[in-house]
Parts: structure tokens; C-alpha cells; sequence
């Protein structure tokens, strides 16, 4: 695959970074941008009349000495006009240490249960309420930086389950890469009731010599989501990268397979040949090839194909930022939006607007520009009815959902 970047390819760091203006802040207008951010102490005039959605923003002045790349530490919950009306600041993640790389990892937020879940550099998981409310539910204790966690909730909000994974520690060394592995890479899948006790339901240790997935070795495991049948796993994605072949990619290598409540994995979801590009939605999955000439595939959960297409837009030079809506019918990307049962499929985007997701079926949130960009581009919305303007909100973030 073509080198497209080095950057770190956390999600918190994908489309983050210290200098945008976050939601609440007020924003004098300018030309650049097309609706201001009011205070969240002010009443929205149409708060019952727009979707709320959750967003990861970084409010710190940059990243910590020595780590790769951000860790996001605020998490809003917002209207589509651009009011907060909740907001809830944590102890951010450590990004591990990995050599030559950088770590792959999920966000660190989690919308189900009318409510935002988010999880601290320590492993505690609250949950955020519209009314500004938080509320300890598990805790999934990380106790070194070299640990990351992924997690998810049921869809009625009584139980959580996350997977921690403990990267190995390096010391500079005279092998020919410069420095030695001194410690094995960890797995633990764990579970929790909200509010009650975590018990590690399996765990797993590595040698020293191999990454998770190589013979002899574990594959990893990641909790990416939870649907109406239970828990879902990417198992045996990519640990670390030094590149993504399309833009806003969110996993890397793998394949979706269930995850019984006892941490057992279970069946391989959508087909062991689909490369999933980001969660399901509405058991919808995108997969996608990685050729230079990638096309995208819609298959269901069940392995069904829907839809097929070519990622090639007239003037865009980075495909990818694929979404689909929330219904599954449509499809955003970079260019373009495709309604997949239409005879004449096409809406044509504005060719700098990377979209994150849908915030109802004719409104797609997401950046003026590419994660590689520095500083990262403002948040933004396009409505569909008006597809070739962006309001441009005028501060960075992560959409994680809506609620």
C-alpha cells in the first residue's frame, strides 16, 4: 500500500488538536465561518428541535513530553446548532511508547443508553448525562502508560465490557533495530455491570519477540461495539502502522467477530474477506480494498453484499472519511454522498469537507480538512438540502454519535 502518512493514528488524534475553539466558547463572526459557537450557559431557542451527538475535544496547550501525538480530554455533548449543553473534563490517556510506529487506538468515548460514556487515563468509565450529570459506572484500571483499554455498552446501559492491552517496554539496544523488546505484549477481556465489580473474564500473555497475532502468539482483541445480539470485536487488527492507505480509517486489518458476555469470541461477522473500515451501523459494515484504486463494499453483518462502488471522485485527491447514515441508507465520503438503493446515487460535497457521521439523514458532521493538516481543521456541518455549503463551527473535535 502507498505511504500516505506517519502521523500517530489514534482516533483522539486523527482530527485533534489544542488549538481550536471548543464547543461552548463564543466565536466572533468572520467570513470564514458560516455560524458562531454560542455559550453553553444560554438557552438554545430550538434545543427540542435538534439531535443531540457527543464530541472528544483536546483542551490542553499540546501533548506531554515524549508521547505520540494527543490524547483528547474534554467530552461534550451538543446540539446540532452548535450548543453544549453538557461538558465533562478527564485525566487523559497515555499513549504508549511503541518503536518505529505508532500505537492504533479507539476513542476514548461511547454514546448508547441516551447518554455519553467516556474512560479516563486510569480506566474509570463515567457516563455523562444531557443534564450535565456523571456518574461512575466500571472501572477497567490501566496502571501503566504503556496500556490502553476499548470499550462498549450494552444499548440499554447495564453492562460494559472493554479489552486492556499492555504494549512492551523497549531499551536502546545494539540489535539491528536499535533496541531490544523487554517486556511481553498483555491482553485481558473484562467485564462489568454498571456500577458494580469488573471481573477479567480471559487474559493473555505473549513472548517477547512477537507481535499479538503471530504463530504461537494471541491475536488481538479489541471491543468496538455493542448491537441488539451483543458485544462486537475486531480480532487480529493491526497493533501499530506507520500509514494509512485512506483517509479517516478507524480500523486497521482484522475482522468483526462476536463476543459472548463470557469472553468468548464467537462467529466471524460480514466475511472473513471484508477489511471493516470503521463499526457497524444499522448491521451495516463498509469494507474496503487496499489497492490504489480501492473500491468500498456495503455488506450486513450477515455477509450480504448491498452495494458496491468506486471510491474515485472527480477532484479529490485523498479518498476515504467514509460514514454511513443511521439508517444505513446512505453513504458520505470524501466528494460525494451515495444513497445506495437510488437509480441516479450521486450528491456531489464540497471537496475539502472530510466527513465524521450523520447527525440525522440530511445533516453530515465533520472537518474542513484532512487529519494530516496542522493545526487540525475546525469542525463543520453540511446539510443536504444545501450540499455544497459547510458551516464551519469554528473548533476541533471527534464525533463519536449522536444520542
Amino acid at each position: 500500500m502507498p505511504k500516505r502518512s506517519a502521523l500517530v493514528l489514534s482516533l483522539g488524534a486523527l482530527l485533534l488538536a489544542s488549538c481550536g475553539k471548543p464547543i461552548g466558547t463564543s466565536s466572533a463572526p468572520s467570513p470564514s465561518h458560516a455560524s458562531t459557537i454560542t455559550p453553553s450557559t444560554a438557552a438554545s431557542p430550538t434545543s427540542n428541535t435538534y439531535p443531540l451527538f457527543a464530541v472528544l475535544e483536546v483542551r490542553r496547550s499540546g501533548a506531554p513530553a515524549g508521547s505520540q501525538g494527543f490524547s483528547d480530554d474534554t467530552l461534550a455533548i451538543a446540539l446540532l446548532d452548535g450548543y453544549a449543553k453538557a461538558r465533562a473534563s478527564f485525566t487523559p490517556r497515555s499513549i504508549p511508547k511503541v518503536f518505529d510506529a505508532s500505537p492504533v487506538l479507539e476513542p476514548e468515548a461511547y454514546v448508547a443508553a441516551g447518554a455519553a460514556y467516556y474512560i479516563d487515563g486510569k480506566g474509570v468509565v463515567r457516563r455523562l448525562e444531557p443534564s450535565g450529570a456523571t456518574t461512575i459506572v466500571a472501572t477497567f484500571a490501566l496502571t501503566s502508560p504503556q496500556q490502553t483499554a476499548s470499550f462498549a455498552v450494552s444499548p440499554d446501559g447495564r453492562r460494559l465490557m472493554a479489552a486492556v492491552l499492555t504494549f512492551p517496554t523497549y531499551t536502546v539496544s545494539q540489535s539491528a533495530f536499535g533496541v531490544t523488546q523487554t517486556s511481553p505484549w498483555m491482553l485481558s477481556v473484562e467485564s462489568a455491570p454498571a456500577g458494580g465489580s469488573t471481573t477479567v473474564l480471559r487474559s493473555w500473555r505473549g513472548n517477547r519477540i512477537a507481535f499479538p497475532g503471530a504463530p504461537g502468539d494471541f491475536p488481538d482483541i479489541r471491543v468496538v461495539g455493542w448491537d441488539a445480539t451483543g458485544p462486537l470485536a475486531l480480532v487480529g487488527d493491526g497493533v501499530e502502522t506507520q500509514n494509512a492507505w485512506l483517509d479517516g480509517m478507524r480500523f486497521f486489518n482484522g475482522q468483526l467477530q462476536r463476543l459472548s458476555e463470557d469472553g468468548q469470541l464467537g462467529p466471524v461477522l460480514v466475511g472473513s474477506d471484508c477489511q471493516p473500515f470503521a463499526r457497524p451501523v444499522a448491521n451495516k459494515v463498509i469494507c474496503v480494498s487496499s489497492s490504489v484504486t480501492a473500491s468500498v463494499a456495503i455488506r450486513t453483518t450477515a455477509g450480504n453484499t448491498i452495494w458496491t462502488g468506486s471510491v474515485q471522485v472527480p477532484n479529490v485527491s485523498s479518498p476515504g472519511d467514509y460514514v454511513l447514515s443511521g439508517d444505513g441508507s446512505q453513504l458520505a465520503m470524501r466528494g460525494q454522498v451515495v444513497n445506495l438503493a437510488a437509480a441516479n446515487p450521486s450528491m456531489t460535497l464540497p471537496a475539502a469537507f472530510a466527513p465524521q457521521g450523520w447527525l440525522d439523514e440530511t445533516t453530515v458532521i465533520g472537518t474542513l480538512g484532512s487529519f494530516r493538516d496542522y493545526p487540525a481543521p475546525p469542525m463543520g456541518v453540511v446539510h443536504l438540502t444545501s450540499p455544497s455549503q459547510v458551516e464551519d463551527w469554528g473548533f476541533s473535535g471527534l464525533f463519536i454519535g449522536t444520542l
